[in-house]
């Protein structure tokens, strides 16, 4: 069979290069999730995405792709789907009436305070889990490996602020090297803040399932790192209780980039 969906647009507003698309493909046989069937899926970071778009027009990247689903075991489904993608920077060009740009130069500081009214700025760069099997729970978790991803944001940054990991297939030790979270740049207002990172199980049918999370003082970053010089954050995994869980970890590398 070849089902296609004529489905209206889905819009998405992008925070970060390093934010990724993900399509996933499932048979619903009924009401209850369980008996579903997954299909495939595939997921693709925007730089590998626009590189796919070689259509311009106005500002404006268009494409019709054609991917492999991940996960079905002959390889030979796909699905094939059109996306378009005009940056800020294109739009506000194209509403002043001059000649369109466009840019990626997306910075996780896009979401910060306005310049001077901060009281330091920071990169996150290589991530590291260990210890993630430990997390897994269901039937099958003593044969399957995990498919990690991250989420961070500072706690006083609401939820639309997350930056996102692309998800790393079947190991319980992820590493996401830092030309993949180079971008994620963050300026500080208040020194009590907190950098919040979450780590999550990439679920084919149900809701992600929470791995841990780590939580790291902003004043300690400010305090204790010596500008231009990347240190190593390491500590174990808690749950949303707070509760720690033995055996795992993540470790992030941190830049302090200025402080005032």
């Amino acid at each position: 069979m070849n089902p296609v969906w004529n489905t209206g647009a889905f819009q998405f507003e992008v925070k970060s290069q390093t934010d990724v698309l993900h399509l996933k493909v499932i048979d619903l046989l009924g009401e209850d999730s369980q008996s579903n069937i997954f299909l495939g899926a595939v997921q693709m970071n925007l730089s590998a995405l626009l590189q796919k778009m070689p259509d311009r027009e106005n500002g404006v990247a268009k494409g019709k792709l054609e991917e492999t689903l991940i996960g079905v075991s002959d390889g030979q489904a796909k699905i094939g789907f059109a996306v378009s993608f005009q940056s800020y920077a294109a739009q506000q060009d194209s509403y002043s009436g001059g000649q369109p740009q466009r840019s990626l130069s997306y910075q996780g500081s896009s979401q910060a305070a306005a310049p001077g009214s901060y009281i330091g700025q920071f990169q996150i760069g290589r991530i590291k889990a260990w210890g993630l099997a430990s997390r897994q729970s269901g039937m099958f978790q003593r044969f399957t490996h995990t498919n990690a991803y991250v989420k961070t944001k500072l706690r006083s940054q609401g939820t639309q602020r997350w930056m996102r990991t692309e998800t790393i297939q079947n190991s319980d030790e992820p590493v996401w090297e830092k030309q993949k979270n180079e971008n994620w740049v963050f300026n500080v207002e208040n020194r009590n803040d907190e950098v919040e990172l979450y780590i999550y199980n990439d679920a084919i049918m149900n809701d992600d399932t929470p791995l841990g999370t780590m939580k790291i003082p902003v004043a300690h970053i400010l305090d204790k790192f010596m500008e231009g010089q990347s240190q190593p954050v390491h500590d174990t995994l808690r749950d949303e209780q707070g509760n720690l869980h033995d055996g795992t970890g993540l470790e992030v590398t941190i830049t302090l980039l200025s402080r005032r």
